[in-house]
């Protein structure tokens, strides 16, 4: 079946900031009760992740060890992705996904929140009527659609030389026609 995943605007930093200026002296107890448990999609490297934790003990200015010495976060994302963070930013802590674990990081991965961009609706959206109902229209297709548009998903991949390439590569075939 069809999986949909709302991908917002705002980012971490954003509803940090966002609390800090409506819950000042509550800060780090409304960030960990609004950010914890919430999937973000990092744009450094596409991945998602579900935030276990804040860390506002350290923050980006603030170095890890990596195999040629200690590095800060500011340093790390400029020199491998070309990205400017702030370096006041308390770190999200995050545990290692499934492919990281694969390839041997099992410690906990910090990000900085400005490079994390929420995912899912917040309370306000999901109590929204005229945000769920145009959600609707977009999730909750009718069978004659949701056809259509699985129709020309399979047409996009039998057009597409490179997905071809590496289906016969695995010796694996997708239909054209829906069961």
């Amino acid at each position: 079946d069809i999986l949909h995943k709302v991908l917002r605007t705002e980012t971490a930093y954003d509803l940090m900031d966002s609390i800090m200026k409506t819950h000042r002296e509550r800060f780090k107890e409304k960030c960990v009760e609004e950010l914890v448990g919430l999937s973000v999609l990092c744009k450094h490297n596409e991945k998602m992740y579900v935030i276990g934790d804040i860390d506002f003990e350290t923050n980006c200015a603030s170095t890890f060890n990596r195999k040629s010495g200690p590095v800060s976060y500011v340093d790390y994302f400029k020199e491998h992705y070309g990205l400017a963070i702030k370096a006041g930013q308390p770190l999200l802590v995050t545990k290692p996904t499934r492919q990281d674990i694969r390839a041997g990081r099992n410690e906990p991965i910090k990000l900085p929140p400005s490079l994390c961009s929420l995912t899912g609706l917040s309370e306000t959206m999901k109590s929204d009527f005229k945000i769920r109902k145009d959600l609707d229209a977009h999730t909750k297709l009718n069978p004659t659609k949701r056809n259509a548009q699985l129709t020309e998903f399979l047409d996009r991949i039998h057009a597409n030389r490179e997905v071809m390439s590496e289906l016969e590569f695995w010796n694996m075939d997708v239909s054209h026609n829906l069961l």
